[in-house]
């Protein structure tokens, strides 16, 4: 039988903002919290964690400090989802290379295409 890859609590983060800049001292402090609560994993940059409004690189330094504060005390699980598919891979790939655990990816969104006939004019 295949061993679970994950097990246990996983708390999405938020991403903690100070004056209009992501406040990596108040992800420490998240991230303690979830450690002396016992969580054995945490989300980073998912959809709870804003990770729509990050820049690219907010969004990989985020991840990055939070793989190297925690060191592997709990896993880390990097949200990378895009509704750009080569984005994302990239941002897969940055991720799993930094030491991420996981990676969390989304659906792309997508819009109800107009009713039929939207493309005509009326005379």
């Amino acid at each position: 039988m295949k061993q679970p890859v994950f097990e246990g609590v996983c708390t999405a983060l938020v991403t903690p903002f100070r004056n209009g800049t992501v406040d990596m001292r108040k992800l420490e402090q998240l991230l303690d919290l979830q450690i002396a609560s016992g969580v054995s994993a945490v989300v980073v940059c998912g959809t709870t964690g804003e990770s729509a409004t990050l820049s690219t690189e907010e969004h990989l330094g985020l991840i990055a400090h939070a793989i190297q504060y925690t060191n592997r005390r709990i896993r880390v699980i990097a949200g990378t989802g895009s509704n750009d598919t080569a984005h994302a891979m990239e941002m897969s790939r940055v991720a799993a290379s930094m030491g991420a655990d996981g990676l969390l990816l989304m659906t792309p969104t997508t819009t109800r295409p107009p009713r039929l006939g939207w493309w005509t004019t009326t005379p």
